[in-house]
């Protein structure tokens, strides 16, 4: 009876261990807030509110970066986060502490304002660990952070990656007589399954299957547009930029914009994992909005009122495509039209797949596409004539470039101090040892070889040096533990004897030691 008390309170106080070291964790889909860090106003020693988020001054414990100089604006800009600027004249990193592993986005902003240094002139590579200039990958290269589309707006690169490792390191390195600048930074964590890890893989040629390229998280994605179709410019939770997507679309007589829904709910937790969409997938603004068929009243042929977007992106690449639906129609009579990409069918889009009972309901689809050579990927949508509501829309897109790593985003090394290396030091260390042993054993080798080689045979033609004044001063070279023999390792042919002492000529001999006879040289030797 005592030993069943022991036990079962054994199992509680373990389980009791296990609740706490449960509870402690952090889990990024629980209760997701935007992270407080990192958000970097660079080349101030102040902080700068954007957004409703407090952009700090670099001079702060969680954040290092190179030495440098600082720039400070002496024109008008477009927000108080482009008043300063960090230059680097030399190739110089920000090294930040990750306290929580998983998806990340980081991004970096560029506004060359006015300046003694003329930061519109700067020439520079931006980078981070796992990727290089030789590998397709995360690599600003030649790059001078300017707006080619606005000069009056700041460039906003965003990147979106998996960091598991307790370092990240993000490196500038100015081309040469040039320099590197940037005004902020951004890199906090992203809530759980805000892109999920594997994605269908479409094929022009084939159709939509499982994504063969491998799992997304172990790759970056770069993002290329935002769109917020029919609507105007916004700005979501995790503060990203929708634009208007009229630039885009072709066939513009095509597409209608629909009025401003409002009522829109999300019914699903901020770490569903989709197709349904929730808080932190697109803001309320663009699944209140669409773009949607303009079909005429006696339209037969639905096919020709197709809604086409031709989207700029890199040529012969993988993209990640995410479209967004919101079905404002309240009743059950679904609307469903087709999907097609490079003009080849994809899907049939309705609201089947999503688990709320109530209209209106946003909802996504995820695709890799892999580009063509015409430097655009074509999204068209056909309204099909047998529907009960016969239209197509779409309310929101995204695209992002797949870029391929040299492997998964490293540990950055240490700096070099008293009580540790950084691993390339030890491993060169190793291996310069590890060479330096095996070639010391091959020499040792070829002259064990060599010596075995040109050992004495029973002739004359080599004379050892004996142990004492006895014996035969011309046999062979013996164990001195048997004969009374030492080898030194001394060999002296024959020939340069007898010449040395013209063939132990009388007149040479100068006397008798305790080894034998001694002989002066000769002087044809000398």
């Amino acid at each position: 009876m005592l030993f069943s008390f022991y036990m079962g309170t054994l199992q509680l106080h373990k389980a009791a261990i296990f609740f706490l070291l449960f509870s402690s964790l952090h889990f990024p889909s629980l209760g997701y807030n935007v992270p407080d860090k990192y958000f970097i106003n660079c080349g101030s020693d102040n902080n700068v509110t954007e957004s409703e988020k407090v952009y700090v001054g670099e001079p702060n414990p969680e954040a290092s970066f190179s030495s440098s100089e600082t720039e400070r604006n002496q024109s008008s800009v477009p927000s108080p986060l482009y008043q300063t600027a960090r230059i680097f004249r030399r190739v110089s990193s920000y090294k930040f502490t990750i306290d929580l592993s998983g998806t990340y986005l980081l991004r970096l902003h560029f506004f060359p304002f006015s300046s003694p240094s003329n930061l519109s002139s700067a020439r520079f590579n931006v980078s981070v660990p796992g990727f290089n200039a030789s590998v397709p990958g995360f690599w600003l290269e030649n790059f001078d952070g300017t707006n080619d589309t606005n000069d009056n707006s700041a460039l906003v690169k965003e990147f979106f990656m998996e960091i598991r490792t307790p370092t990240f390191k993000i490196t500038f390195s100015p081309l040469e007589s040039s320099f590197a600048f940037v005004n902020a930074i951004e890199l906090f964590v992203l809530p759980l399954h805000l892109i999920s890890d594997k994605v269908s893989f479409f094929k022009p040629t084939g159709g939509p299957s499982s994504y063969s390229g491998g799992l997304l998280y172990s790759r970056v994605l770069e993002t290329k547009l935002r769109l917020n179709v029919g609507g105007q410019p916004t700005k979501d939770l995790l503060l990203r930029n929708w634009i208007p997507d009229d630039i885009y679309l072709m066939y513009a007589e095509n597409a209608k914009n629909r009025s401003p829904e409002q009522g829109i709910e999300y019914h699903v937790d901020d770490d569903s994992d989709g197709p349904n969409a929730a808080r932190y997938t697109a803001p309320i603004e663009v699944y209140g909005t669409a773009k949607e068929s303009n079909l005429s009243a006696n339209a037969t042929d639905f096919g020709l009122f197709n809604i086409t977007w031709a989207l700029p992106v890199d040529n012969k690449t993988e993209h990640f495509l995410r479209l967004h639906f919101c079905d404002i129609n309240r009743s059950f009579n679904l609307t469903y039209f087709e999907l097609s990409i490079y003009d080849a069918y994809v899907m049939q889009v309705n609201n089947d797949q999503n688990v709320s009972n109530v209209l209106p309901a946003p909802y996504y689809h995820d695709f890799v596409v892999n580009s063509d050579d015409s430097g655009h990927i074509k999204v068209s949508l056909t309204p099909d004539g047998t529907a009960l509501n016969t239209s197509a829309f779409l309310n929101g897109l995204e695209i992002m470039k797949v870029i391929e790593s040299s492997n998964d985003v490293p540990r950055d090394m240490e700096e070099p101090s008293s009580n540790h290396h950084p691993l390339p030091v030890v491993l060169g260390s190793v291996l310069g040892g590890l060479v330096l042993a095996f070639v010391v054993v091959l020499l040792g080798f070829l002259w064990r070889f060599k010596m075995r080689k040109e050992e004495p045979v029973e002739n004359s033609n080599w004379l050892p040096i004996l142990v004492n004044a006895g014996g035969n001063s011309h046999s062979r070279l013996t164990d001195i533990s048997s004969h009374g023999y030492i080898n030194l390792g001394l060999k002296i042919p024959l020939i340069d004897l007898q010449l040395a002492t013209k063939k132990f000529h009388a007149n040479q001999l100068i006397g008798k030691g305790g080894f034998g006879n001694v002989y002066k040289e000769s002087s044809r030797m000398a």
